[in-house]
């Protein structure tokens, strides 16, 4: 009996007995306690029979044991798609980040963005060209815009210009220049949807991501209004509008932080208090991420506490069949076990995703603004099928993230669903 696959299991205890998990095929199998003890020590001892005698189990029965293991195995081995080669660039599908203002009405404490402008960008808004010009240079370097995000800053303080950009589209697939539209959505934190937004969202389907950080007293402390207001009541109205004006639930985006902790509430408790207020079927609720020592951020120890008690939450309630209260970010390695799809990348921004700032700038990704070592170029030199000095560097700066070619990654056998921001 071939037994190289024994040794490719990853085998851990589990209640009474073990979990066994082959990588490579993505099969998961519960087995009792002496079985599983078998196995590991197949794993440094192939000699079936003697470890049958060794355990008191007769020779023929454990061999059947073992066939069905390797039966299903096998099995699903011919169910897993074989990773298709790196191609021509230009053949990529792409989702693009446009941030369309740098400008932003609230004043929340763990701001990434430097409070939209990143630091350095000296333009609010992007200019109308510039919006048309990023488009026109995806497009002719790529086989097609997947999705566009509308980010900021504060994407609905540029509302002219996500309209001009969905209209720009829209003439290029009636003139026959591209098949479909891309698939459109927007980062908000929900305040400021007037009339004119309401139009443009419901008009080209963008799909709404408002952010809030839980109840009231939380969010106004943690998301204050430049004039040092609160902001909740504003993004509860604006959240509303979306639901009745425009006819779906928007995705809730939350950040968990120690301010969340000192008042007591847990990550499990604020999903539950956002799906109870907001009723949302679509969300992701992330622990704060700050550079260094932060009053906001978590203690490692904490972090993974809050994190793994939401995810056992989450989990259990799957297990009964209920539909999990949040998804994205959490589910994520479940969902590509269960589909049996891993990734390639820790994150694919800057090989299929791309951010480009109200200067024209191109980055991989919107934290990687201002950091000259990840520009990959501007909307009026960007070429991909001949990439510059530039282009090329930046690229090889994100090579870590491929985990089929970074060494410490691709002999690991948990990289299929491992991934990170």
């Amino acid at each position: 009996m071939e037994l190289s696959y024994v040794r490719d299991l990853h085998i851990f205890r589990y209640e009474d007995g073990f979990l066994m998990f082959h990588p490579d095929t993505y099969s998961l199998f519960r087995v009792g306690a002496g079985l599983g003890r078998i196995l590991q020590e197949l794993q440094e001892c192939d000699n079936v029979a003697e470890l049958a005698a060794r355990h008191h189990t007769p020779a023929d029965t454990l061999q059947a044991k073992l066939a069905v293991i390797e039966g299903k195995i096998n099995h699903n081995r011919t169910s897993i798609e074989p990773r298709p080669p790196e191609g021509d660039p230009r053949n990529r599908k792409v989702g693009l980040t446009l941030n369309v203002s740098n400008a932003c009405n609230l004043a929340c404490v763990y701001c990434y963005a430097n409070g939209g402008d990143y630091g350095r960008q000296e333009k609010t808004r992007m200019e109308r060209g510039l919006a048309l010009k990023s488009i026109d240079t995806m497009y002719r370097n790529f086989a097609a815009i997947d999705s566009i995000m509308f980010f900021g800053g504060e994407p609905t303080l540029a509302m002219d210009i996500i309209e001009a950009v969905c209209e720009h589209i829209e003439a290029k697939k009636g003139r026959g220049e591209i098949q479909s539209a891309p698939r459109y959505s927007m980062v908000t934190n929900g305040t400021m949807l007037d009339d004119y937004a309401i139009r443009v969202i419901r008009q080209y389907r963008i799909a709404i991501t408002i952010s809030v950080d839980g109840p009231k007293e939380i969010n106004d402390k943690l998301r204050p209004t430049k004039g040092g207001k609160g902001s909740y009541d504003l993004v509860k109205k604006g959240f509303d509008r979306i639901v009745s004006e425009v006819g779906y639930i928007p995705a809730i985006e939350a950040t968990y932080t120690q301010t969340h902790r000192d008042a007591g509430l847990s990550m499990t408790a604020l999903i539950d208090y956002l799906h109870k207020e907001f009723k949302f079927t679509v969300g992701t609720v992330a622990p704060v991420d700050l550079p260094g020592p932060h009053r906001l951020g978590l203690a490692s120890e904490d972090r993974n506490r809050e994190v793994g008690d939401a995810l056992r939450t989450l989990l259990m309630a799957m297990a009964k069949g209920e539909r999990p209260k949040i998804e994205r970010s959490l589910l994520a390695p479940i969902l590509q076990f269960v589909k049996k799809r891993g990734t390639r990348f820790t994150c694919s921004v800057g090989h299929d995703g791309f951010t480009i700032t109200t200067e024209g700038d191109i980055y991989p990704c919107q934290v990687f603004i201002n950091q000259k070592e990840f520009l990959m170029g501007t909307v009026h030199d960007f070429d991909i099928s001949s990439p510059g000095a530039q282009l090329k560097s930046a690229t090889q700066r994100l090579l870590y993230r491929d985990k089929h070619s970074n060494p410490i990654c691709s002999g690991c056998w948990a990289k299929q669903f491992c991934f990170c921001c």
